[in-house]
């Protein structure tokens, strides 16, 4: 058979599909428990279910805002495109890099080769977006105009830091989790 399957890099990757939905609900959670919200239980009782159900919530409201652009809606929409960009995307592309790093042996797949770019334009996107979010534009050409400019500048960081990163995990796992603990907690 020409496909390989492993289960741990299967549920790896469920779990990056999963976790943008784990931290949009702990930020939530987060906000509501600042306000001194009562919903702040309920919300954080009903995380593990948001959490399971984040991808079809993107899903259905990427739908919605086909039809209604409405201004709730337009920022439902940004802030689940941000969660999912700039973690799943930035998960996965890390991942997929440490697999072709550490498997030297073997060509990466048709599937790999496609996946690669569309998780580091997804990173990117969300990466610039984010950075011109509070600036207004004067028009839409020089909006695209300026987000064109600042995206290889975002694509050679994302590339350097997961690359590096991943090159690390490659060599010396153990040091890349010490690393990674280190930066996760400072």
């Amino acid at each position: 058979s020409c496909f390989e399957y492993d289960v741990f890099w299967g549920l790896l990757t469920i779990l990056f599909v999963l976790l943008p939905g784990a931290v949009f609900s702990a930020l939530n959670a987060i906000k509501l428990r600042q306000a001194k919200s009562s919903l702040f239980w309920l919300f954080l009782l009903m995380s593990p279910l948001t959490t399971v159900l984040f991808p079809l919530l993107l899903i259905s409201v990427k739908i919605l805002c086909l039809f209604h652009n409405g201004a709730e809606l337009t920022r439902l929409n940004n802030i689940l495109t941000f969660a999912e960009g700039q973690i799943e995307s930035f998960c996965q592309l890390g991942l997929q890099i440490y697999i072709i790093f550490s498997r030297a042996d073997r060509q990466p797949s048709l599937i790999q080769m496609i996946t690669l770019p569309a998780s580091a334009l997804m990173l990117v996107r969300v990466q610039v977006n984010s950075f011109y979010a509070k600036v207004d534009a004067a028009s839409t050409i020089e909006d695209i105009k300026r987000k064109l400019f600042m995206a290889p500048i975002f694509l050679f960081k994302s590339i350097f830091f997961l690359g590096s990163s991943m090159l690390v995990a490659v060599i010396n796992p153990t040091m890349f989790l010490i690393h990674l603990i280190s930066y996760l907690i400072v």
